[in-house]
């Protein structure tokens, strides 16, 4: 495999954009039509409007917070996302129990006779272990507020298998974007173990953010890389950071991937 820069057009005039640097982007457009087509008469222009910073896609995000540094790491990295200073969050924890129903709810089948005391104390140990959560994900909220003053922030919790309570979670919320930690698990732990949040990336319905603990971006410097391969979804990603707001030391690159064998 092979590793290449790969910078279309049309690629470099969004990066261009995205910087506020519309005059640019345009000559850059023109620069490379020129060197791979020739002289055209055609006009060259971004429609108005196309990188408007304002019109911003993401609108919800959910962050799944269980208090660990990975955790940790994903909330203060949204302050480097290009997120909108107006949006709305909710902070996700996910006590990892079975919550036993309730048997004295209406609807519920009865069991036969006096319900089991051992039923009784797990579903009241596993509601303990979810108010723990909601406990979590309220401090959580509490911070995040203070990181960012114009988003609305909300806290919830649930008992359930995380991954799958995040992303049932995310797609009853309508949410755009999920954010999780990644714990640096070992590949041997992964296989036995599982990731929850490779689980979250492979099958959440919306776009997936995920953060390692331990690596701070150095100030006044901003690199994001795009790999692209000429997908609907690579143009969707291009599209996405194309409608973020980065700071102006920002640097971007645009990739492709080539392998050799094909």
């Amino acid at each position: 495999m092979a590793v290449r820069p790969c910078l279309h057009h049309t690629s470099v005039a969004i990066v261009l954009a995205i910087l506020g640097r519309k005059a640019e982007a345009i000559e850059e457009v023109k620069r490379r039509r020129m060197r791979k087509f020739g002289p055209a008469p055609a006009k060259v222009g971004i429609a108005p409007g196309a990188w408007d910073r304002s019109n911003a896609r993401m609108k919800k995000l959910l962050l799944a917070y269980d208090g660990s540094p990975g955790a940790d790491a994903a909330m203060s990295d949204l302050a480097w996302a290009g997120l909108p200073p107006e949006m709305e969050a909710l902070v996700f924890s996910v006590a990892d129990v079975w919550l036993p129903s309730n048997p004295e709810s209406p609807g519920e089948v009865a069991l036969p006779g006096a319900t089991p005391a051992a039923i009784l104390k797990a579903r009241q140990e596993a509601l303990q272990a979810v108010q723990s959560c909601l406990a979590l994900a309220r401090n959580a909220a509490e911070r995040l507020r203070t990181l960012h003053p114009g988003w609305k922030v909300e806290a919830g919790s649930t008992g359930d298998s995380p991954a799958w309570a995040v992303i049932r979670r995310a797609d009853e919320w309508r949410a755009d974007l999920v954010v999780a930690g990644s714990h640096g698990r070992s590949a041997l732990e992964r296989l036995f173990l599982g990731s929850v949040s490779q689980k979250i990336a492979a099958e959440a319905h919306c776009s997936v953010r995920i953060v390692r603990s331990g690596r701070v971006p150095r100030p006044g410097r901003l690199r994001i890389m795009v790999a692209v391969d000429g997908s609907r979804d690579a143009e969707a990603a291009l599209t996405e950071v194309a409608s973020r707001i980065w700071p102006d030391f920002s640097e971007f690159r645009v990739v492709a991937v080539l392998d050799a064998r094909l």
